[in-house]
């Protein structure tokens, strides 16, 4: 959850060229720890594999008006992790130079060039405020799907993501620069 009215569905993570998500997945959580230090809660898995077993952090820390996410995973490689669902349907997609989406479709997006050549991205959704997607490392695609309301970048590795909610999207992108600054 971002706010009271802006929330997704956790991460989707592939740890090893391996789904931590599905039913079916060659891994599995042996164990889950839920830590507070300060303001900051961590969410620790602990995950067995075949032949490797591994410790994915996820801390939450509060930033104004939203959340940084940092993932990091000792053990084995994180290999593709993007944001769950949105509880909302994005109306509204700004991504890279100044392009705009009103009610993007199933939209999968390379990053470089001209087209998707940002980290982060500014969604509007009909009702309640917009958000701001960031993340650290370079995406390696744009996702979205409507039906299981995802948009979001796609990215490896440890990494960070900041998600922060606006009134309108160009408003989050100020805060944004504020947290970079």
């Amino acid at each position: 959850t971002v706010s009271e009215n802006v929330a997704f569905h956790g991460f989707e993570v592939e740890i090893d060229k391996l789904s931590l998500n599905s039913d079916d997945s060659q891994l599995s959580i042996s164990k889950f720890d839920e830590l507070r230090e300060g303001d900051i809660l961590v969410h620790r898995y602990h995950i067995a594999g075949e032949e490797k077993a591994a410790v994915l952090d996820i801390r939450r820390i509060p930033v104004h008006d939203g959340m940084r996410y940092q993932l990091h995973c000792d053990g084995m490689r994180i290999s593709r992790v993007w944001l769950g669902g949105w509880r909302d349907i994005v109306e509204t997609l700004y991504y890279g130079h100044g392009y705009v989406i009103r009610k993007p479709g199933d939209v999968r997006l390379g990053f470089g060039g001209h087209n998707f050549a940002s980290s982060h991205i500014g969604m509007e959704f009909g009702e309640g405020p917009a958000v701001l997607v960031a993340v650290d490392n370079p995406p390696s695609i744009l996702l979205v799907n409507p039906t299981e309301h995802h948009c979001t970048p796609v990215t490896s590795d440890n990494c960070t993501f900041t998600v922060l909610s606006a009134p309108t999207a160009f408003q989050a992108a100020i805060r944004y620069q504020d947290l970079m600054d």
